[in-house]
C-alpha cells in the first residue's frame, strides 16, 4: 500500500479506551505510526469486546500501568519523553487529577501534541442554557441523539430503529 509507511517514525501513547480512541489509533497505525496504548492495570474495558478489540490494537505496543500510583504516573511520563502525539479519552478534568495536564507534559516534552477525544468538549464550551456538558461522560447513542442522526433511523413502517453499530463512535474516532 502506497500509503502504509507514510507516518514511519511518529510515536503516538494512546491512553484511550473503549472503541473512538481505539479506532483512531488503529488508523495511525495502518500509515505507520509506532502506537503504544497504555492501559491501567484492570485493562482497557473494550477488552470484553474480544475479536473487536484484538483488529482494534493489532501492531499495538500495549502495556498497563497503575493510574492511581505514581510509579505509574511516571512510567507514562517516560514514554511522554519521546513521543510525537499523545491521545486520551477521558472528561477533562481526569488528566488533571492524574499530574498529567498539557503544561507539566510540555514541560517534559514541548513538542508533544495532545488530543483529547472528549464527549461534549472542554469546560469552557457551554450549551444553549449557560451550562458545560464537558463533566459528563457521552455515549454513542446519546451523539446520535443530539445530533438528530437517531431521528433519521426509522424500519420500514417509520418506527424508530436502534443502530446496529456504534456510527458516532466510529466518526469520533
Amino acid at each position: 500500500d502506497i500509503m502504509s509507511d507514510c507516518l514511519n517514525g511518529l510515536k503516538v501513547i494512546d491512553l484511550t479506551r473503549n472503541l473512538p480512541g481505539p479506532f483512531a489509533t488503529r488508523l495511525l497505525a495502518d500509515l505507520g505510526a509506532e502506537i503504544v496504548k497504555i492501559e491501567p492495570k484492570n485493562g482497557d474495558p473494550g477488552r470484553a469486546f474480544g475479536e473487536l478489540f484484538k483488529a482494534l490494537n493489532h501492531g499495538k505496543h500495549c502495556e498497563k500501568v497503575d493510574f492511581r500510583s505514581e510509579a505509574g504516573i511516571e512510567a507514562i511520563k517516560a514514554h511522554i519523553k519521546d513521543a510525537d502525539v499523545m491521545l486520551d479519552s477521558f472528561r477533562p478534568e481526569v488528566l488533571v487529577g492524574m499530574g498529567l495536564d498539557a503544561a507539566t507534559l510540555h514541560a517534559i516534552n514541548p513538542k508533544l501534541v495532545m488530543v483529547s477525544i472528549t464527549g461534549y468538549g472542554i469546560p469552557e464550551a457551554l450549551d444553549a442554557t449557560g451550562k458545560s456538558w464537558a463533566a459528563k461522560a457521552g455515549h454513542d447513542i446519546n451523539f446520535m441523539a443530539m445530533s438528530g442522526t437517531l431521528d433519521q433511523l426509522k424500519t420500514a413502517s417509520g418506527d424508530q430503529a436502534m443502530p446496529n453499530m456504534q456510527f458516532a463512535d466510529l466518526a469520533g474516532g
